[in-house]
């Protein structure tokens, strides 16, 4: 019983809620995965395709907004973002943590990739005042 409770409840406490497309998309794959643990993950793993395309297009789109002397910079900081994402979810992947384990580490790579993201956002949505 608790490796059921375990991932769902891992689930609720680390999917960030909101009611776009993709996120109505994710809830109900999670939905059909029925507490399946591989179905779960699956899940994840579709939504962490999506969020990563997102991410692609989203940094396309700050570099444009940011001058040329200042592209390096950012280029830098995503390649060390990438890093810590890389090596903060690896940590989450505790090979003694069972499943929950597993959904959570995969819980980090999207939640941090979707907070990537969002301030991507940001600094295009104010380029003018931030990035040049």
């Amino acid at each position: 019983m608790f490796r059921v409770i375990a991932p769902l409840l891992a689930c609720v406490l680390f999917f960030p809620v909101d009611a776009s497309a993709a996120d109505r998309q994710f809830g109900s794959c999670m939905d059909r995965a029925g507490g399946i643990t591989s179905e779960m993950l699956g899940c994840i793993s579709e939504a962490q395709e999506r969020a990563d395309a997102r991410l692609s297009t989203t940094l396309d789109k700050a570099v444009r907004s940011v001058s040329p002397a200042r592209r390096a910079s950012l280029y830098e900081a995503q390649e060390r973002w990438l890093a810590y994402r890389q090596a903060h979810c690896d940590f989450l992947a505790d090979p003694e943590g069972g499943t929950a384990a597993s959904l959570i580490a995969a819980d980090c790579w999207l939640s941090l990739t979707e907070e990537r993201v969002a301030f991507l956002d940001t600094l295009v949505d104010h380029s003018t005042v931030l990035l040049r």
